[in-house]
């Protein structure tokens, strides 16, 4: 079975063929690109060419990849005129599809766990290649830890000739470890090292890792050669049905930017309190002074998650994620914090509001009403207005400091926190919490009112600091 790709397809295969320079490739723009069918094409190419070797699909959601990745793909194998058990065979337990050259595709959850921050579940594995859809879900270290795991039998491979030659024994140089660095092909006599790692990307416009690694640096003719963008959108693919532009043509402006348009700056906004430059140079190496301090926004219901940060004056050094956990798990988990740190309960704060109220009562400490009266308020609507103005203000004057993890989210939290449009009212205030889940495709902002918080201490700087608290 021929496969027809049409042109920025095409351009990507020929960017991720084995004599091109490139090692890391983003593909997408707007929806309906073309961006599934190359992934699982390219994917299925790569192990059909090399026999056993291992390649990999990876995805945010372990869910998503059993619904959608898994069964697209293996489509693609049948339309191919592979079949299930002939051909090719499916481990659903240990998440590969094995070919009848033994070469395999694995399919891996890369979702940032707080239990595994640093993705020791990848452990020692290796892969020839890789994939990964809806790259913007991925947070940028998953990225970059997955990439050293492609190193499967790269050597064993002429770059020019794709021969499994070796050198033969024609060595040219050597690395720091005596192990060959570059070689003479017995093959078509070609002095390299090997084919080079590859990883394929996929996603739709986003703020974050891809857009300030990738999009902009490519849009100022800046990337190096080892990566590359091809921009694909549902006008570009001959495939999109007219029916399906015409709805994305019926999306409210921002959606219409971003999925139709590909348009990567869907979310500037003269209504923006962060600008991404600024939230950038928060994350630096610089230590904290002064006292220690601890705020936490209790999850209520649903996928919103309780955060927790530790602070070291207005350097926030750790924070602690939880999931669906009882009470008592969270006021324990910041009662270690508070050991670990030496934090005064004067110096604890917690979101108030729904479940919350139960952690301030247990511990004893400050709690925090997002709808309570402000400290100024001539000035602002609610306390939480006025505590996210103070925070915008402190990220403009780079007063705020973050040596922790989780660097993509916050970013993208905190961007999405925009100025309320006056309605007659001069007083300040902040876009409600629908509207910042809009922004966040459904998502709550637990890390950014995790952080909002602590600018309550910088509002009420002697609050219980005379009493015995």
């Amino acid at each position: 079975m021929s496969v027809e790709f049409f042109p920025q397809q095409r351009l990507a295969i020929k960017l991720l063929s084995r004599e091109s320079p490139v090692t890391k490739l983003l593909y997408g723009g707007g929806v309906y690109g073309g961006k599934s069918f190359l992934i699982q094409q390219w994917q299925f190419q790569k192990r059909i060419a090399y026999p056993a070797s291992f390649g990999f699909i990876g995805r945010n959601d372990l869910g998503d990849i059993r619904k959608f990745t898994v069964p697209e793909y293996m489509q693609q194998l049948n339309n191919a005129g592979l079949r299930l058990g002939k051909e090719y065979t499916y481990n659903g337990q240990d998440m590969f599809l094995e070919f009848y050259n033994k070469s395999r595709t694995y399919f891996i959850d890369m979702y940032h766990y707080p239990s595994d921050p640093n993705f020791q579940r990848f452990g020692s594995s290796q892969y020839m290649d890789g994939a990964i859809e809806e790259a913007a879900e991925v947070t940028e270290k998953a990225v970059n830890i997955i990439f050293t795991r492609i190193r499967q039998d790269l050597t064993k491979y002429c770059r020019k000739c794709g021969e499994p030659t070796l050198h033969d024994g024609l060595v040219v140089s050597v690395d720091d470890k005596g192990n060959p660095d570059t070689w003479v092909c017995g093959h078509c006599g070609d002095i390299n090292g090997g084919i080079l790692p590859k990883l394929l990307m996929s996603c739709n416009p986003d703020i974050g890792h891809l857009r300030s690694n990738f999009y902009t640096p490519w849009e100022k003719g800046e990337l190096p050669e080892n990566m590359a963008f091809v921009p694909s959108l549902a006008t570009d693919n001959p495939r999109t049905p007219k029916q399906y532009i015409d709805e994305l043509m019926l999306l409210p402006e921002m959606d219409r930017r971003r999925l139709l348009y590909g348009d990567w700056y869907y979310d500037e906004s003269p209504d923006a309190m962060f600008q991404y430059k600024d939230l950038q140079a928060c994350f630096n190496d610089q230590t904290g002074e002064g006292d220690y301090y601890i705020s936490a926004d209790i999850a209520r219901f649903g996928k919103d998650k309780t955060i927790i940060g530790a602070w070291h004056g207005l350097t926030l050094v750790e924070i602690i994620v939880h999931e669906k956990q009882p009470l008592n798990v969270v006021w324990d988990s910041i009662r270690v914090l508070m050991e670990k740190y030496s934090v005064k309960i004067r110096n604890v704060i917690c979101d108030e509001d729904g479940i919350g109220g139960g952690v301030v009562d247990a511990l004893g400490c400050t709690g925090f009403l997002n709808g309570g009266k402000p400290h100024d308020s001539k000035r602002f609507v609610k306390a939480k207005d006025e505590c996210y103005f103070k925070l915008a203000e402190y990220v403009e004057r780079a007063k705020v400091n973050f040596r922790c993890d989780h660097k993509d989210k916050i970013i993208k939290e905190l961007e999405a926190i925009r100025r309320e449009k006056p309605d007659g009212d001069t007083k300040l205030r902040v876009i409600d919490k629908e509207k910042q889940k809009a922004l966040l495709n459904s998502r709550s902002p637990d890390f950014a009112d995790m952080i909002m918080m602590r600018m309550y201490f910088e509002l009420h700087p002697n609050r219980g600091k005379y009493t015995f608290a």
